[in-house]
């Protein structure tokens, strides 16, 4: 995740630290792949805006991004956003 957050930054003021951030001891055993789900959105154009957030709940880490809609790459928006390209 901090891989993804340095090639990914996001402006300051969207920047978060975590309430519960993964433990040392589970983020040093395991080097997770990227689900293609999150692939997309950074395609996309999104922001890693901090470290992983650790969910007890389902034990897994959940990663805050933000995807502004100025900011989604026009590929992605002509394909996803049809209306919204027609207008501009």
């Amino acid at each position: 995740a901090n891989d993804l957050a340095a090639r990914h930054p996001p402006p300051a003021a969207l920047r978060v630290d975590p309430r519960r951030p993964v433990p040392q001891s589970i983020g040093a055993l395991t080097k997770a792949s990227i689900p293609p789900l999150l692939k997309g959105y950074l395609r996309c154009g999104a922001v890693v805006c901090g470290a992983p957030y650790w969910d007890q709940d389902f034990n897994s880490a959940d990663l805050f991004l933000f995807l502004a809609v100025a900011n989604v790459e026009a590929r992605y928006a002509r394909r996803f956003m049809p209306a919204a390209t027609e207008v501009a």
